[in-house]
């Protein structure tokens, strides 16, 4: 029989060289480094037929929750914390964006990432709960800041950094 290799044995070392020593000069030096991959959790699968998950971005909000947030394409931002997923999604592009944003299998389409301004968790700062997306959204949903160079093509989506503003509950 088989059995699962141990960390240690599933790591994959590899020798590089490092250049510069932050004075322009330039120097070389050799390292070994291993990397280890690690599942940590599942998170819902949002289609029927692979990919199951679109998974782009994860990241923490730098607010001290220890939380880590996740989105799949398809519009919704998963939160994961002590390592288990919440049961709520933070974000449902499909339910803040009223039917404007769009998410289909096509490689750029959907929520491709977001951001926390860098005061999200200062309650009295300007930035205090802001939180920014970047996706796709009908061509319906407003008229384009940046027209496009052929609109005799028609225009399939827009692109869309929006800005989000969540109450102190969700922070």
């Amino acid at each position: 029989g088989s059995s699962t290799p141990k960390k240690e044995e599933r790591a994959s070392e590899h020798v590089g060289q490092i250049s510069g020593d932050g004075s322009g000069g330039k120097t070389r030096a050799s390292m070994k480094f291993a990397v280890v991959l690690e599942d940590v959790i599942t998170l819902p699968a949002s289609s029927e037929t692979p990919p199951r998950a679109r998974i782009n971005f994860l990241f923490h909000a730098a607010d001290g929750s220890g939380r880590v947030f996740v989105n799949d394409m398809t519009g919704r931002v998963y939160v994961i914390k002590g390592g288990h997923l919440l049961p709520e999604p933070f974000l449902d592009m499909a339910i803040a964006r009223k039917g404007k944003f769009t998410s289909t299998n096509l490689f750029e389409q959907g929520l491709n990432t977001f951001a926390f301004h860098p005061d999200f968790a200062t309650h009295d700062r300007p930035g205090s709960g802001k939180f920014y997306t970047f996706s796709t959204e009908t061509p319906r949903s407003g008229v384009a800041d940046f027209p496009s160079p052929d609109p005799a093509r028609g225009v399939a989506h827009h692109d869309v950094v929006h800005r989000d503003a969540v109450g102190a509950q969700a922070r």
